[in-house]
């Protein structure tokens, strides 16, 4: 990951999980529930730095994104930009180092 691009993407992530955590309070939204635990888990591993796990977590929320989200839903698009972001920042950063 790098500089200013990781920045906005953690700024984006760290932002949707806050606005998340205030909607799935009550339970009653089980497909956020879900994204939340999935931008967790990203987050987490880009705040570690570790690549491996990076990928890992952009394959399963990208997945989740086009098997269970709404297309046309506010979460779509921004799981949309999150997953471009991580697209771009790997672009920029090539392929992951195999250290992790």
């Amino acid at each position: 990951m790098n500089n200013h691009s990781d920045k906005e993407l953690i700024d984006t992530v760290s932002r949707l999980i806050s606005s998340l955590e205030l909607l799935t309070g009550g339970g009653k939204h089980p497909i956020e529930t879900q994204a939340l635990g999935h931008l967790k888990s990203l987050f987490n591993a880009i705040e570690n730095h570790r690549d491996s796990h990076i990928n890992r977590c952009v394959s399963v929320l990208n997945h989740f994104w086009l098997e269970s989200v709404a297309w046309c839903s506010q979460l779509s698009r921004d799981i949309e930009k999150v997953l471009i972001l991580c697209e771009e920042s790997r672009d920029r950063s090539g392929p992951p180092s195999q250290k992790n």
